[in-house]
């Protein structure tokens, strides 16, 4: 008898196997055939069990391989131990299109600093063709004033300090804005504000007036003397073609920071209108109507 669970040879009358213990069927059906279990041909479904764990401790082998192996092919290619065609060839691309892309960007930059050197020539070019040295004072005034006189800033006995500036100019009712030194009496650039307590001098002043009637006023003094500027008037309604000037007396003065020099004069008609009244004034401002001066004085 062979037994179909070990596949051994034993005793045909043993009820078992004596190997594993697995029942004898045909002993068992020709003693009570009624109650015996189904033949051993039909518990042979076990050997399939036993073939799919064979297949399948074979395949997690391979896969186990496979991926061993490929772990380890990456490595050597990592560390340069061998060579990778399609890793060299993909290097060998990269390089190549770097190589183009710094050649392009060479001759870019190229470009650029040729437009860039053509553009400076350009404007250099155009810069000393249009450069013209600045008009003589004298020259100036002699063309659109009468020059009564000119004196030296640092030679003058009126030119006025913060302190003085602030003092006379607040008095008069400017206080709405600061008043601010417009150059240095060596004619630099100054634009600082003045006070009560300032002891330097300085050429001209500046201050902004708005009247009762909401027109705007640039108030300036200049070595000491006082003038007002409508700029509202002049702005919007003046008609007359002119700069409309207000004065305490039929001069103006002006001051050259070129050569740090006051000029005192009276402007030809044609490049600025005086218009003469006492003493300039918050008050008297409040009150002036300039397209009515300008009437009377005509």
């Amino acid at each position: 008898m062979r037994c179909y669970n070990c596949n051994r040879d034993y005793d045909d009358n043993a009820s078992f196997c004596p190997y594993c213990g697995a029942p004898n069927y045909n002993k068992a059906q020709q003693n009570n055939p009624q109650q015996v279990s189904p033949a051993p041909q039909q518990k042979k479904p076990k050997e399939p069990k036993k073939t799919q764990r064979v297949l399948t401790k074979i395949i997690l082998i391979l896969t186990a391989t496979f991926i061993i192996l490929t772990t380890a092919l990456v490595l050597l290619i990592h560390f340069d131990i061998i060579d990778s065609p399609f890793t060299e060839h993909h290097t060998k691309s990269s390089s190549s299109q770097s190589e183009q892309s710094e050649e392009t960007d060479k001759g870019e930059n190229a470009k650029d600093d040729e437009k860039a050197e053509t553009t400076t020539y350009v404007d250099t070019h155009k810069a000393e063709d249009f450069q013209v040295d600045p008009k003589n004072a004298d020259d100036f005034f002699g063309d659109n004033a009468d020059i009564k006189s000119k004196i030296k800033a640092d030679e003058s006995k009126t030119i006025q300090t913060g302190a003085e500036a602030y003092k006379d100019l607040t008095g008069r009712g400017f206080k709405q804005s600061d008043i601010t030194a417009l150059y240095t009496a060596d004619g630099k650039t100054s634009g600082s504000a003045v006070s009560a307590s300032d002891s330097k001098k300085y050429p001209m002043y500046q201050t902004y007036y708005r009247s009762a009637n909401n027109d705007i006023w640039l108030i300036i003094s200049v070595n000491g003397r006082v003038m007002a500027y409508p700029m509202s008037y002049n702005f919007e309604e003046n008609d007359e073609g002119v700069a409309i000037y207000v004065s305490e007396k039929d001069t103006m003065t002006s001051f050259d920071n070129v050569t740090a020099t006051f000029y005192e004069t009276v402007p030809n008609d044609n490049v600025v209108k005086l218009i003469k009244i006492k003493k300039i004034t918050s008050k008297a401002l409040d009150e002036t109507d300039i397209g009515a001066l300008i009437y009377e004085q005509e």
